[in-house]
């Protein structure tokens, strides 16, 4: 006796019958990350990546923010605009140290205004002055900070995890 088939299994027959599965985008490639290391929080550490979020603390995301905007300025087209982004910075800066209450220290300050636009400056006539200069390269105490703040967050991810598993066990 077979069993008789389920709705959802009729809509997926007629849509195999119209061609709605060829030419998929991936078609005949293996999937994605099979080589990679198991891990049971692969998927919310996707998740977060496709989404751009981060389970860093507010201090350690807001001094990724400002090492962003930093590395950026020289992007900018005049003066005026540097000082209004340092504002800015300044601005979150002491919103951030101001309400910080859990998590490790702030040990972000005010950044001096002057000696920004100075080094805005020197970018600014270095660029000018150079053709198409490399790309520099990261030094090894940025690069060894960024491989930090990534394994934390990969730890807050499987701590999550974990707690909420044993929460729902609990339950």
């Amino acid at each position: 006796m077979s069993r008789p088939q389920r709705p959802i299994d009729r809509l997926i027959e007629r849509a195999r019958a119209a061609g709605v599965f060829e030419d998929l985008p991936g078609t005949g490639k293996p999937l994605p990350n099979l080589d990679e290391v198991s891990d049971p929080a692969w998927w919310a550490k996707q998740l977060m990546r496709r989404e751009g979020l981060s389970l860093l603390p507010t201090q350690l995301e807001v001094r990724r923010r400002v090492e962003r905007a930093l590395e950026t300025l020289v992007e900018l087209a005049d003066e005026n605009a540097v000082r209004a982004r340092v504002a800015d910075l300044n601005a979150e800066i002491a919103r951030t140290n101001a309400r910080i209450v859990t998590g490790p220290p702030s040990d972000l300050g005010r950044l001096d205004e002057e000696e920004i636009v100075a080094r805005w400056r020197e970018r600014r006539a270095a660029r000018t002055a150079e053709p198409a200069a490399p790309a520099p390269e990261r030094d090894s105490r940025s690069e060894t900070r960024r491989l930090a703040l990534q394994l934390l967050g990969a730890t807050l991810v499987t701590l999550t995890l974990a707690t909420t598993l044993w929460l729902l066990l609990q339950g």
